[in-house]
């Protein structure tokens, strides 16, 4: 009798400058810069190659944009269909240089919402059609003597500096943004650096308020938005008019402070969870009512405790990496229902379903919602990257397939890969993993899990 094959099978190792996965095809930048090319996931086969642009200037990336792929090929962005290879050019879209010093711009998407970052603007643009919407918001120009050792003049240099911009999501119909406007600037050093609102309909700015933002997020229904900094309050507006609808206490310092929606239950409105908690220094976790901003619980929290509801995904943008315990909480009562110690040097990874993983120099350990340990596997991670039944732990010189529920291992492939995609538009047990050293070109490898 046959016995099924087991482990890990590799289907295809394709030579490409950049790759993503988009409705059931890997998109990959072939070698010349010119061309982009689909690959099967199942099978490894080439499906397609196609011309984008006569001649390869800047850098040359792929963007996954809903069901499509955005080819960014120095200053021409095109849209690829990943199931025929078929090319729209857009038009242009800023420099896709190496760096702010020699021009270059970053595009960041994000839940349909787009922007263009470079380093004096910012610019909301729709990613299927590459037409602005809103104004373009720049940064102030300064020029900046330079000192020597003895306090010299030595040189001059000039750019824009301060805060990043950002991209928040979109809520609705509206593209969320911080930025700074020196256009609004009156005369100042520097011009006033705003929370923002863009209508991607009619491309317009909906409203702003005259603050900086690290950070924001909306609930799914697009109704309520909050925004806030490292330290700073949180402030919650109604999303549709920018109306202040309530504000937390800032952090007293440095540390960890993120906020996340938690949904509606039987019998409690939705709500806005606020983790204040500054670094050596007991913490306070609470909970909002969303519109309101009532508080319905507060507790406090040991030192250097991150806290979240069960089943809630953080944004843990500030580094939870110093934090020595784990404490998560009853929705109902702020009440601690598991208290996991965390190793200084453990990462948190969050699985999507409302689990978590902790990754240090010697376990993988996996979590349920309610902090309970579920399975665990010895293994030196330096990421891991959830599918649907699989998680890939990537080692520095392989990388590791394992089943999602048990963490069993399920086979190993040679490699010091940078990037992982595990399922979702590949289709199920079936991962592309890439390895680039910034000097040559990358190998993507397609790998199907049997």
């Amino acid at each position: 009798m046959l016995l099924p094959l087991i482990g890990v099978i590799v289907l295809a190792k394709v030579p490409a400058w950049d790759a993503t996965p988009a409705g059931g095809t890997l998109v990959v930048v072939d070698d010349k810069f010119l061309t982009v090319s689909g690959f099967d996931p199942a099978t490894g086969k080439k499906a397609w190659t196609s011309k984008v642009i006569q001649e390869a200037k800047g850098r040359h990336t792929l963007l996954a944009s809903g069901a499509g792929v955005l080819a960014w090929f120095g200053e021409t962005l095109s849209s690829i269909d990943p199931a025929s290879g078929k090319v729209r050019a857009l038009g242009t879209r800023g420099y896709n240089g190496v760096a702010w010093e020699d021009g270059g711009c970053w595009l960041d998407l994000l839940e349909g919402a787009a922007i263009q970052r470079c380093q004096c603007s910012l610019q909301v643009f729709d990613p299927a059609t590459n037409k602005d919407l809103g104004p373009r918001y720049e940064k102030t120009y300064m020029h900046i003597d330079e000192l020597d050792a003895d306090g010299g003049h030595s040189g001059r240099t000039a750019g824009c500096w301060g805060m990043s911009e950002s991209l928040f999501g979109k809520a609705g119909n509206l593209a969320l943004i911080s930025a700074e406007d020196s256009k609004r600037g009156q005369g100042k050093s520097r011009g006033p650096t705003i929370t923002a609102a863009i209508d991607v309909v009619k491309g317009t700015e909906a409203w702003r308020l005259p603050q900086p933002s690290q950070f924001g997020g909306h609930s799914p229904n697009g109704k309520t938005c909050w925004f806030y900094g490292f330290t700073e309050e949180i402030v919650a507006v109604d999303c549709a008019t920018g109306k202040k609808l309530w504000t937390s206490k800032p952090l007293p310092a440095m540390g960890r402070h993120v906020a996340a929606f938690i949904p509606a239950t039987k019998g409690t409105k939705a709500a806005v969870f606020d983790l204040r908690a500054p670094s050596k220094a007991p913490g306070v976790a609470s909970l909002h009512d969303e519109r309101t901003g009532a508080t319905r619980w507060s507790v406090k929290l040991a030192p250097d405790t991150l806290a979240w509801v069960r089943g809630t995904t953080l944004d843990l943008a500030t580094s939870a990496d110093d934090a020595t315990s784990i404490a998560i909480l009853d929705p109902a009562s702020g009440k601690p229902i598991a208290s996991i110690p965390k190793p200084a040097s453990a990462s948190i990874e969050f699985d999507g379903r409302g689990g978590f993983v902790l990754r240090d120099d010697a376990d993988l350990v996996a979590y349920d919602p309610g902090g309970k340990e579920t399975a665990r596997a010895r293994l030196t991670a330096r990421d891991v990257t959830f599918g649907d039944s699989l998680i890939v732990a990537t080692l520095e010189t392989e990388l590791v397939v394992l089943d999602r529920s048990t963490l069993r291992e399920r086979g190993r492939v040679a490699g010091a890969f940078s990037v992982v995609h595990v399922e979702g538009a590949l289709g199920a047990n079936h991962v592309a993993a890439y390895a680039y050293d910034g000097k040559s070109i990358g190998t993507v490898t397609l790998l199907s899990v049997q």
